[in-house]
Protein backbone atom coordinates (compact mmCIF):
# COMPACT_ATOMS: atom_id res chain seq x y z
CA UNK A 1 0.00 0.00 0.00
CA UNK A 2 1.45 3.35 -1.07
CA UNK A 3 1.80 6.23 1.38
CA UNK A 4 -0.77 9.02 1.17
CA UNK A 5 -0.03 12.57 0.22
CA UNK A 6 1.92 14.33 3.02
CA UNK A 7 -0.14 16.98 4.83
CA UNK A 8 0.55 20.64 4.22
CA UNK A 9 2.02 22.72 7.00
CA UNK A 10 0.90 26.31 7.73
CA UNK A 11 2.09 28.72 5.03
CA UNK A 12 2.72 26.03 2.38
CA UNK A 13 0.87 25.05 -0.80
CA UNK A 14 0.44 22.05 -3.01
CA UNK A 15 1.07 21.80 -6.75
CA UNK A 16 -0.39 24.51 -8.99
CA UNK A 17 -2.78 23.31 -11.70
CA UNK A 18 -3.70 25.37 -14.75
CA UNK A 19 -6.86 25.16 -16.82
CA UNK A 20 -7.89 27.07 -19.97
CA UNK A 21 -11.28 28.75 -19.65
CA UNK A 22 -13.87 29.00 -22.50
CA UNK A 23 -13.17 32.75 -22.94
CA UNK A 24 -9.48 32.07 -23.61
CA UNK A 25 -8.15 33.08 -20.22
CA UNK A 26 -6.43 30.71 -17.82
CA UNK A 27 -7.24 29.64 -14.26
CA UNK A 28 -4.56 28.59 -11.79
CA UNK A 29 -5.47 26.83 -8.54
CA UNK A 30 -3.84 25.03 -5.63
CA UNK A 31 -4.41 23.80 -2.12
CA UNK A 32 -3.03 26.20 0.51
CA UNK A 33 -2.64 25.72 4.28
CA UNK A 34 -3.24 29.01 6.11
CA UNK A 35 -1.69 30.19 9.38
CA UNK A 36 -4.65 28.64 11.20
CA UNK A 37 -3.81 25.19 9.79
CA UNK A 38 -6.94 24.99 7.59
CA UNK A 39 -6.35 23.82 4.00
CA UNK A 40 -8.32 25.78 1.40
CA UNK A 41 -8.60 25.71 -2.39
CA UNK A 42 -7.28 29.00 -3.78
CA UNK A 43 -7.63 30.02 -7.44
CA UNK A 44 -6.95 33.05 -9.61
CA UNK A 45 -7.70 33.80 -13.27
CA UNK A 46 -5.69 35.67 -15.88
CA UNK A 47 -6.18 39.45 -15.47
CA UNK A 48 -8.86 40.74 -17.90
CA UNK A 49 -7.54 42.27 -21.11
CA UNK A 50 -4.03 40.84 -20.73
CA UNK A 51 -2.50 38.28 -23.05
CA UNK A 52 -1.63 35.14 -21.10
CA UNK A 53 0.49 32.46 -22.71
CA UNK A 54 -0.03 29.06 -21.10
CA UNK A 55 -1.50 30.58 -17.92
CA UNK A 56 1.69 32.31 -16.74
CA UNK A 57 -0.13 35.48 -15.62
CA UNK A 58 -2.78 33.42 -13.82
CA UNK A 59 -0.03 31.65 -11.90
CA UNK A 60 1.55 35.01 -11.03
CA UNK A 61 -1.81 36.29 -9.73
CA UNK A 62 -2.23 33.12 -7.67
CA UNK A 63 1.27 33.34 -6.17
CA UNK A 64 0.70 37.01 -5.29
CA UNK A 65 -2.49 36.07 -3.46
CA UNK A 66 -0.74 33.23 -1.64
CA UNK A 67 1.99 35.63 -0.50
CA UNK A 68 -0.65 37.82 1.16
CA UNK A 69 -2.21 34.79 2.83
CA UNK A 70 1.24 33.67 4.05
CA UNK A 71 1.70 37.04 5.65
CA UNK A 72 -1.07 36.06 8.02
CA UNK A 73 -3.29 38.86 6.82
CA UNK A 74 -1.49 41.24 9.14
CA UNK A 75 -1.36 44.92 8.37
CA UNK A 76 1.28 45.69 11.01
CA UNK A 77 5.06 45.56 10.79
CA UNK A 78 5.03 41.78 11.32
CA UNK A 79 3.86 39.18 8.83
CA UNK A 80 3.93 35.43 8.64
CA UNK A 81 7.27 35.78 6.86
CA UNK A 82 8.85 37.75 9.68
CA UNK A 83 11.54 35.66 11.34
CA UNK A 84 11.03 34.64 14.95
CA UNK A 85 14.31 36.36 15.84
CA UNK A 86 12.99 39.63 14.38
CA UNK A 87 9.78 39.20 16.39
CA UNK A 88 11.77 38.72 19.61
CA UNK A 89 13.79 41.84 18.76
CA UNK A 90 10.54 43.77 18.29
CA UNK A 91 9.27 42.50 21.65
CA UNK A 92 12.49 43.65 23.34
CA UNK A 93 12.16 47.09 21.72
CA UNK A 94 8.53 47.64 22.69
CA UNK A 95 8.11 45.85 26.01
CA UNK A 96 11.54 45.41 27.61
CA UNK A 97 14.14 48.04 26.68
CA UNK A 98 13.53 51.28 28.52
CA UNK A 99 10.53 49.77 30.29
CA UNK A 100 11.80 47.21 32.79
CA UNK A 101 14.52 47.51 35.41
CA UNK A 102 18.10 47.69 34.09
CA UNK A 103 19.10 44.36 35.63
CA UNK A 104 16.06 42.70 34.06
CA UNK A 105 16.88 44.22 30.67
CA UNK A 106 20.44 42.89 30.91
CA UNK A 107 19.10 39.43 31.75
CA UNK A 108 16.81 39.29 28.72
CA UNK A 109 19.49 40.72 26.39
CA UNK A 110 21.85 37.97 27.56
CA UNK A 111 19.19 35.28 27.10
CA UNK A 112 18.40 36.56 23.60
CA UNK A 113 22.06 36.13 22.64
CA UNK A 114 21.73 32.48 23.67
CA UNK A 115 18.34 31.99 21.97
CA UNK A 116 19.04 33.71 18.64
CA UNK A 117 21.38 31.07 17.13
CA UNK A 118 18.77 28.38 17.84
CA UNK A 119 16.09 30.34 15.96
CA UNK A 120 18.11 30.68 12.77
CA UNK A 121 15.93 31.97 9.92
CA UNK A 122 12.72 30.31 11.08
CA UNK A 123 9.66 32.40 10.30
CA UNK A 124 6.62 33.00 12.44
CA UNK A 125 4.41 31.00 10.05
CA UNK A 126 6.81 28.04 10.19
CA UNK A 127 7.43 27.92 13.93
CA UNK A 128 5.78 25.01 15.76
CA UNK A 129 5.30 24.05 19.39
CA UNK A 130 7.39 20.95 18.80
CA UNK A 131 10.24 23.03 17.40
CA UNK A 132 10.05 25.48 20.31
CA UNK A 133 10.15 22.60 22.78
CA UNK A 134 13.30 21.20 21.16
CA UNK A 135 14.98 24.62 21.24
CA UNK A 136 14.14 25.24 24.89
CA UNK A 137 15.26 21.72 25.85
CA UNK A 138 18.60 22.36 24.14
CA UNK A 139 19.00 25.68 25.99
CA UNK A 140 18.12 24.02 29.31
CA UNK A 141 20.80 21.37 28.73
CA UNK A 142 23.33 23.98 27.63
CA UNK A 143 22.67 26.85 30.05
CA UNK A 144 20.26 25.51 32.67
CA UNK A 145 16.47 25.58 33.23
CA UNK A 146 16.49 29.20 34.39
CA UNK A 147 17.80 30.43 31.05
CA UNK A 148 15.29 28.20 29.25
CA UNK A 149 12.42 29.74 31.23
CA UNK A 150 13.61 33.23 30.35
CA UNK A 151 13.89 32.19 26.68
CA UNK A 152 10.31 30.96 26.77
CA UNK A 153 9.25 34.31 28.24
CA UNK A 154 10.89 36.07 25.28
CA UNK A 155 9.14 33.78 22.79
CA UNK A 156 5.82 34.28 24.58
CA UNK A 157 6.17 38.05 24.29
CA UNK A 158 7.21 37.83 20.63
CA UNK A 159 4.23 35.70 19.65
CA UNK A 160 1.84 37.83 21.69
CA UNK A 161 3.00 40.78 19.61
CA UNK A 162 2.69 38.74 16.42
CA UNK A 163 -0.90 37.82 17.25
CA UNK A 164 -1.74 41.46 17.99
CA UNK A 165 -0.38 42.50 14.60
CA UNK A 166 -2.17 39.73 12.74
CA UNK A 167 0.98 37.93 11.65
CA UNK A 168 -0.24 34.67 13.19
CA UNK A 169 -3.65 33.54 14.36
CA UNK A 170 -2.53 31.82 17.56
CA UNK A 171 0.62 31.67 19.68
CA UNK A 172 2.23 28.23 19.42
CA UNK A 173 4.16 28.95 22.64
CA UNK A 174 0.94 28.36 24.60
CA UNK A 175 1.41 24.64 23.92
CA UNK A 176 5.05 24.57 25.08
CA UNK A 177 5.96 23.27 28.51
CA UNK A 178 9.41 23.10 30.05
CA UNK A 179 9.70 19.84 31.93
CA UNK A 180 11.13 20.17 35.40
CA UNK A 181 13.46 17.60 36.92
CA UNK A 182 11.93 15.86 39.90
CA UNK A 183 14.63 16.39 42.48
CA UNK A 184 14.24 16.59 46.21
CA UNK A 185 13.86 20.17 47.35
CA UNK A 186 16.54 21.40 49.71
CA UNK A 187 15.37 22.10 53.22
CA UNK A 188 15.67 25.80 53.97
CA UNK A 189 17.80 26.47 57.03
CA UNK A 190 18.08 29.64 59.08
CA UNK A 191 20.24 30.80 61.95
CA UNK A 192 18.77 30.58 65.41
CA UNK A 193 19.03 33.64 67.66
CA UNK A 194 21.93 32.02 69.56
CA UNK A 195 23.77 31.16 66.34
CA UNK A 196 23.27 34.66 65.01
CA UNK A 197 24.74 36.21 68.15
CA UNK A 198 27.69 33.79 68.05
CA UNK A 199 28.35 34.55 64.37
CA UNK A 200 28.37 38.32 64.95
CA UNK A 201 30.74 37.95 67.90
CA UNK A 202 33.14 35.82 65.87
CA UNK A 203 33.22 38.38 63.09
CA UNK A 204 34.65 40.88 65.55
CA UNK A 205 36.90 38.62 67.63
CA UNK A 206 37.84 35.48 65.69
CA UNK A 207 41.57 34.72 65.72
CA UNK A 208 41.18 31.96 63.14
CA UNK A 209 43.63 32.28 60.22
CA UNK A 210 42.16 34.02 57.19
CA UNK A 211 41.61 31.47 54.39
CA UNK A 212 43.43 32.35 51.14
CA UNK A 213 41.47 33.65 48.19
CA UNK A 214 40.28 31.07 45.70
CA UNK A 215 42.97 30.61 43.07
CA UNK A 216 45.63 32.47 45.07
CA UNK A 217 49.24 31.33 44.76
CA UNK A 218 49.79 31.37 48.52
CA UNK A 219 48.12 28.64 50.54
CA UNK A 220 48.18 30.68 53.73
CA UNK A 221 47.78 34.24 55.01
CA UNK A 222 49.12 36.08 58.03
CA UNK A 223 45.90 37.89 58.94
CA UNK A 224 43.10 36.64 61.15
CA UNK A 225 39.42 36.56 60.21
CA UNK A 226 38.64 39.50 62.53
CA UNK A 227 41.42 41.59 60.96
CA UNK A 228 40.09 40.88 57.49
CA UNK A 229 36.50 41.70 58.53
CA UNK A 230 37.67 45.06 59.83
CA UNK A 231 39.77 45.86 56.76
CA UNK A 232 36.98 45.23 54.24
CA UNK A 233 34.17 46.69 56.39
CA UNK A 234 32.20 43.44 56.64
CA UNK A 235 30.78 43.52 60.17
CA UNK A 236 28.50 46.57 59.95
CA UNK A 237 26.60 45.57 56.78
CA UNK A 238 26.11 42.01 58.04
CA UNK A 239 24.86 43.36 61.38
CA UNK A 240 22.34 45.56 59.58
CA UNK A 241 21.33 42.66 57.31
CA UNK A 242 20.56 40.59 60.40
CA UNK A 243 18.65 43.50 61.95
CA UNK A 244 16.50 44.30 58.92
CA UNK A 245 16.37 41.30 56.59
CA UNK A 246 17.32 43.54 53.65
CA UNK A 247 18.48 42.04 50.38
CA UNK A 248 22.20 42.60 49.74
CA UNK A 249 21.49 44.95 46.82
CA UNK A 250 19.14 46.98 49.03
CA UNK A 251 21.66 47.01 51.87
CA UNK A 252 24.45 48.42 49.70
CA UNK A 253 22.06 50.93 48.11
CA UNK A 254 21.09 52.57 51.42
CA UNK A 255 21.70 56.32 51.62
CA UNK A 256 22.25 58.34 54.77
CA UNK A 257 19.09 60.24 53.91
CA UNK A 258 17.21 56.92 54.23
CA UNK A 259 18.01 56.79 57.95
CA UNK A 260 15.81 58.75 60.40
CA UNK A 261 17.47 58.64 63.84
CA UNK A 262 14.62 60.41 65.63
CA UNK A 263 12.13 57.71 64.67
CA UNK A 264 14.67 54.88 64.52
CA UNK A 265 13.62 53.97 60.99
CA UNK A 266 15.29 53.05 57.72
CA UNK A 267 13.54 53.54 54.38
CA UNK A 268 14.46 51.40 51.35
CA UNK A 269 14.60 53.73 48.34
CA UNK A 270 16.89 51.90 45.90
CA UNK A 271 19.39 49.15 45.31
CA UNK A 272 22.82 48.61 43.74
CA UNK A 273 23.00 46.51 40.58
CA UNK A 274 25.55 45.69 37.90
CA UNK A 275 24.02 46.46 34.53
CA UNK A 276 24.43 48.39 31.27
CA UNK A 277 26.54 45.87 29.38
CA UNK A 278 26.63 46.43 25.61
CA UNK A 279 28.60 45.04 22.69
CA UNK A 280 31.21 47.78 23.14
CA UNK A 281 31.11 48.52 26.88
CA UNK A 282 31.29 46.36 30.03
CA UNK A 283 28.65 46.40 32.73
CA UNK A 284 28.95 48.93 35.54
CA UNK A 285 27.65 49.41 39.06
CA UNK A 286 24.55 51.58 39.33
CA UNK A 287 22.29 52.63 42.15
CA UNK A 288 18.81 52.18 40.77
CA UNK A 289 16.04 54.11 42.50
CA UNK A 290 13.01 52.02 43.27
CA UNK A 291 12.74 48.44 44.47
CA UNK A 292 12.11 44.86 43.41
CA UNK A 293 8.38 44.95 44.14
CA UNK A 294 5.87 47.58 45.25
CA UNK A 295 6.13 46.42 48.85
CA UNK A 296 9.93 46.31 48.71
CA UNK A 297 9.84 50.12 48.99
CA UNK A 298 9.30 49.99 52.70
CA UNK A 299 10.24 51.58 56.00
CA UNK A 300 11.79 49.31 58.62
CA UNK A 301 11.92 50.05 62.33
CA UNK A 302 15.45 49.48 63.61
CA UNK A 303 16.43 47.67 66.81
CA UNK A 304 18.59 49.69 69.18
CA UNK A 305 21.81 47.80 68.36
CA UNK A 306 21.41 48.70 64.67
CA UNK A 307 20.81 52.37 65.51
CA UNK A 308 23.93 52.42 67.68
CA UNK A 309 25.97 51.02 64.81
CA UNK A 310 24.66 53.62 62.34
CA UNK A 311 25.21 56.48 64.79
CA UNK A 312 28.79 55.34 65.34
CA UNK A 313 29.36 54.92 61.64
CA UNK A 314 28.02 58.37 60.83
CA UNK A 315 30.76 60.00 62.93
CA UNK A 316 33.50 58.17 61.04
CA UNK A 317 35.07 59.84 58.01
CA UNK A 318 34.55 57.85 54.84
CA UNK A 319 35.61 59.28 51.50
CA UNK A 320 32.97 59.19 48.77
CA UNK A 321 34.08 59.85 45.18
CA UNK A 322 32.54 62.65 43.16
CA UNK A 323 29.33 61.61 41.46
CA UNK A 324 28.70 58.72 43.85
CA UNK A 325 25.54 59.00 45.97
CA UNK A 326 26.09 59.18 49.77
CA UNK A 327 25.66 55.47 50.46
CA UNK A 328 26.06 54.13 53.99
CA UNK A 329 28.32 51.28 52.85
CA UNK A 330 30.68 52.50 50.10
CA UNK A 331 33.62 50.51 48.78
CA UNK A 332 37.15 51.10 50.05
CA UNK A 333 37.73 53.28 46.97
CA UNK A 334 34.70 55.46 47.74
CA UNK A 335 32.59 53.94 44.97
CA UNK A 336 29.39 51.94 45.03
CA UNK A 337 30.02 48.56 46.63
CA UNK A 338 29.59 45.52 44.41
CA UNK A 339 27.03 43.05 45.84
CA UNK A 340 28.96 40.16 44.28
CA UNK A 341 32.24 41.26 45.87
CA UNK A 342 30.45 41.63 49.20
CA UNK A 343 29.15 38.06 48.88
CA UNK A 344 32.63 36.77 47.94
CA UNK A 345 34.15 38.42 51.03
CA UNK A 346 31.62 36.65 53.23
CA UNK A 347 32.18 33.28 51.50
CA UNK A 348 35.90 33.57 52.11
CA UNK A 349 35.60 33.64 55.90
CA UNK A 350 32.38 31.81 56.74
CA UNK A 351 33.96 28.33 56.89
CA UNK A 352 36.72 29.55 59.20
CA UNK A 353 34.18 30.59 61.83
CA UNK A 354 32.06 27.45 61.50
CA UNK A 355 29.24 28.74 59.31
CA UNK A 356 30.10 27.32 55.89
CA UNK A 357 26.40 26.73 55.10
CA UNK A 358 25.38 30.36 55.69
CA UNK A 359 24.87 32.60 52.64
CA UNK A 360 24.02 36.29 52.71
CA UNK A 361 20.43 35.33 51.95
CA UNK A 362 20.45 33.19 55.11
CA UNK A 363 20.54 36.37 57.19
CA UNK A 364 17.27 37.38 55.55
CA UNK A 365 15.72 34.01 56.38
CA UNK A 366 17.14 34.21 59.90
CA UNK A 367 15.51 37.59 60.50
CA UNK A 368 12.17 36.06 59.53
CA UNK A 369 12.78 33.06 61.82
CA UNK A 370 13.66 35.23 64.83
CA UNK A 371 10.62 37.44 64.29
CA UNK A 372 8.34 34.44 63.89
CA UNK A 373 9.68 32.87 67.10
CA UNK A 374 9.08 36.18 68.88
CA UNK A 375 5.37 36.02 68.11
CA UNK A 376 4.99 38.37 65.14
CA UNK A 377 2.31 37.47 62.62
CA UNK A 378 3.13 36.29 59.11
CA UNK A 379 1.80 39.58 57.77
CA UNK A 380 4.13 41.60 60.00
CA UNK A 381 7.15 39.51 59.00
CA UNK A 382 6.25 39.88 55.31
CA UNK A 383 6.06 43.66 55.73
CA UNK A 384 9.53 43.76 57.31
CA UNK A 385 11.02 41.64 54.49
CA UNK A 386 9.15 43.48 51.73
CA UNK A 387 7.44 40.39 50.36
CA UNK A 388 4.63 41.10 47.93
CA UNK A 389 2.59 38.00 48.74
CA UNK A 390 1.64 35.89 51.75
CA UNK A 391 -1.30 33.53 52.30
CA UNK A 392 -4.39 34.57 50.32
CA UNK A 393 -6.56 35.29 53.37
CA UNK A 394 -3.97 37.58 54.92
CA UNK A 395 -3.25 39.32 51.64
CA UNK A 396 -6.93 39.99 51.02
CA UNK A 397 -8.07 41.02 54.48
CA UNK A 398 -5.12 42.73 56.15
CA UNK A 399 -3.39 46.03 55.37
CA UNK A 400 0.18 45.75 54.07
CA UNK A 401 3.25 47.95 53.89
CA UNK A 402 3.24 49.12 57.51
CA UNK A 403 6.22 49.87 59.74
CA UNK A 404 6.28 47.45 62.69
CA UNK A 405 8.13 48.65 65.80
CA UNK A 406 7.36 45.29 67.41
CA UNK A 407 9.81 43.69 64.96
CA UNK A 408 12.61 45.98 66.09
CA UNK A 409 11.81 45.33 69.76
CA UNK A 410 11.85 41.55 69.18
CA UNK A 411 15.24 41.64 67.44
CA UNK A 412 16.72 43.89 70.10
CA UNK A 413 15.54 41.54 72.82
CA UNK A 414 16.89 38.28 71.36
CA UNK A 415 19.99 39.61 69.59
CA UNK A 416 20.90 43.12 70.70
CA UNK A 417 21.07 42.41 74.44
CA UNK A 418 23.66 39.68 73.87
CA UNK A 419 25.89 41.93 71.74
CA UNK A 420 26.25 44.71 74.31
Amino acid sequence: MTAGRPPLTPGTRGNIFRKRLPDGRWRARTRFCGPDGVVRLVQRDSPPGQKDSYGRRAVEALESALAQFSDGGGSGRMTGRTTVAEAVEAHLDTEVRGVLALRTIDTYESVFRVLKPHLGKLRLGEFTARGATRILAAIAAERGPGTARHAKTLLTGAFRLAVDEGAVVRSVIRDVEIRKKTTAKKVSRALSAAELVDLLRQLQASTAPLPPMTGARKDHTTRTVAEFVGSVDLYDPILLAAATGLRRSELLGLLWTDYTRERGELTVTGHVIRAGKTATAPSRLLREAGSKTELSARTVALPEFAREMLDRRRTQIRVISDGVPPVIFPSAAGQLRDPDTFAAQWRRIRGAIGYEWVTLHTFRKSTATVLDASGLTTREVADVLGHSSIAMTQSAYFGRGRTHTSAAEALDQVVGEHLR
